[in-house]
């Protein structure tokens, strides 16, 4: 019987290890199509975009152009292992982001956020380090997206007047 329970085990690490590998092709055929298309029209919208050496499945981006209120935003688009496309936009200033460490009413500004999500193309969250950004997520159950995320890419600059909205929080 132990030898049987052994036999499960190790048929079913190899099912998992399989599956792993299709998830990981999935994701790199993905990526491949996102930079496809995020590379060169987010150079046409004066974005620079790079790939992210620590992470196979993420482009980072930068947009500066005719900015009012943030000097820049940094952007993080990812290929998640559930299959979406997630958009993370920080707004920067002077090399941080904006920290719900640092604002002078912390509770204020995420009640202006949530009116945002609730008005709004993107919604406002903050990480596990309590930055706050803008974000866009994509499922992938009907296919790649490509107009959508152009679509994403044209609309970020205007998250910059909803920043001008943010900064009376910052100390």
């Amino acid at each position: 019987m132990a030898l049987g329970l052994g036999t499960v085990l190790n048929v079913s690490g190899f099912a998992s290890a399989a599956a792993q590998n299709n998830l990981n092709a999935v994701r790199t055929r993905t990526f491949d199509q996102l930079w496809a298309v995020v590379k060169p029209y987010g150079s046409s919208l004066h974005y620079r975009v790079y790939g992210l050496p620590k992470d196979p499945f993420t482009i980072q981006a930068f947009y500066d152009k005719d900015l009012h209120y943030t000097p820049r935003f940094e952007i993080y688009i990812s290929i998640t292992r559930q299959q979406t496309i997630q958009f993370r936009i920080y707004p920067q200033f002077f090399g941080t982001y904006l920290n719900l460490d640092s604002l002078s009413n912390e509770d204020s500004l995420m009640e202006r956020v949530l009116r945002f999500s609730d008005k709004g193309f993107f919604f406002w969250a903050a990480d596990g380090n309590r930055d706050v950004f803008a974000g866009y997520t994509f499922t992938l159950e009907s296919g790649f997206p490509e107009e959508a995320i152009m679509e994403v890419l044209r609309s970020i600059p205007l998250l910059d007047s909803s920043v001008g909205e943010l900064t009376a929080f910052m100390e």
